[in-house]
């Protein structure tokens, strides 16, 4: 399970589509997850956490590289 936590100025976000996408090579149980933000700003996705890939709100990538079991990003 990684757990996103996505804050804007330092205010949990809640109701946005965080979507991770795990480098194929690493990954046999699917390539792409997804989850709505809680009221607490968190996002909680099933993936094993030391993946390495990227972590995508808005369109954008916001995160590139090792897929930790807490990731805090700040948008």
């Amino acid at each position: 399970m990684i757990t996103t936590k996505v804050l804007r100025n330092g205010i949990p976000q809640s109701g946005l589509n965080v979507y991770i996408i795990a480098d194929i090579k690493l990954c046999t149980n699917g390539t792409v997850r997804d989850a709505i933000t809680d009221e607490n700003g968190e996002a909680k996705i099933d993936f094993k956490p030391s993946l390495t890939g990227n972590v995508i709100i808005n369109r954008q990538i916001v995160h590139q590289g090792a897929l930790l079991p807490y990731l805090t990003i700040h948008i």
